[in-house]
């Protein structure tokens, strides 16, 4: 239920991978926590604790005693076997971000994010929200880190049609291609252009949020002399 409202506030598709909902954002998912490892994790600890915690009662009685770790051990080793993957125990919150994050890297859509945790700091703008994106740009920014463009590469999963390039490039039309190969992307790729859209969106004013001591300069674009 939780993965189906964040995929439908995020206009996620339907065949997103349930490892992007649960990886860390640091290492390219949305960090959502997930209640199938958290709540058997927490579990098992609890009882950890309480084994280490003395009980009067029991101690002067070797019955209840006997009973009482019978009773505990088997409630842990149901708790211990939920929390066993593929053959290797997940004994920690660190151990199951890591889980998620194989499992993510393993994916059509995640495969190119494989990396992208060496650089933590380009994974800011999923937690900080809305502070220099619109809602619009926030779930377009969303569609292309999962590979949710609507390529012909993407429409055509699955299914024997034409891929190629709808701009007649000798390409198949993938999310890499149309951004950062292609010819008809390439005005809004070239730096000029990059510039010029940042000192926009700064001088119209819709970067209210950063400090007002900033001063902000736009510079009229001139031709070339050459």
């Amino acid at each position: 239920m939780i993965r189906a409202s964040v995929s439908q506030w995020l206009c996620l598709p339907n065949d997103t991978p349930t490892a992007y909902f649960h990886t860390p954002a640091a290492a390219s998912g949305l960090g959502i926590p997930s209640f199938r490892w958290i709540a058997p994790l927490l579990r098992r600890n609890r009882i950890r604790s309480w084994l280490l915690t003395p009980n009067p009662d029991a101690n002067n009685n070797n019955m209840i005693a006997d009973v009482t770790q019978q009773c505990i051990a088997a409630e842990l080793a149901t708790w211990e076997k939920r929390l066993r993957y593929e053959g290797t125990q997940l004994n920690n919150i660190e151990q199951i971000c890591k889980k998620w994050t194989k499992s993510l890297s393993d994916t059509i859509e995640g495969r190119s994010l494989s990396r992208s945790s060496d650089v933590t700091g380009q994974h800011s703008w999923v937690v900080d929200g809305l502070s220099l994106l619109s809602g619009k740009d926030y779930l377009q920014c969303h569609r292309i880190r999962t590979g949710a463009l609507p390529t012909r590469s993407r429409t055509t999963r699955d299914r024997h049609a034409d891929r190629s390039c709808r701009a007649g490039c000798n390409a198949q039309e993938t999310n890499n291609h149309v951004l950062q190969c292609c010819p008809r992307s390439h005005a809004a790729r070239i730096l000029m252009t990059r510039c010029s859209t940042t000192s926009r969106y700064v001088s119209d004013g819709r970067a209210s949020r950063l400090p007002e001591s900033w001063l902000y300069q736009h510079q009229p674009a001139r031709g070339s002399q050459t």
